[in-house]
């Protein structure tokens, strides 16, 4: 198989994502729902992927790493997308 061939077999929510900037802060999933205003159930949800990153916890993401919450927008709908391509 080339390159041009490879096909992803799994999809990365957001979460992962989300994991790497707590390694890189030096923060934990607890330390990170207090900052959110989210309880640790939801933060371990949210990592997982079941359930979703919402407009609300991007801008809060924003504040808290720095990266834009149009980054992680666009890592939710193309969770989703990928999501529901692989449903079909």
């Amino acid at each position: 198989m080339n390159r041009s061939e490879f096909e992803q077999n799994y999809i990365v929510p957001p979460g992962c994502t989300i994991q790497e900037c707590i390694d890189d802060s030096d923060i934990t999933r607890n330390e990170l729902a207090g900052l959110m205003g989210e309880t640790l159930t939801d933060i371990n949800k949210l990592m997982k992927g079941d359930i979703a990153l919402t407009n609300n916890m991007a801008i809060k993401l924003e504040d808290i790493f720095g990266i834009s919450y149009a980054f992680w927008n666009q890592l939710q709908k193309d969770y989703e997308k990928e999501r529901t391509e692989r449903s079909n």
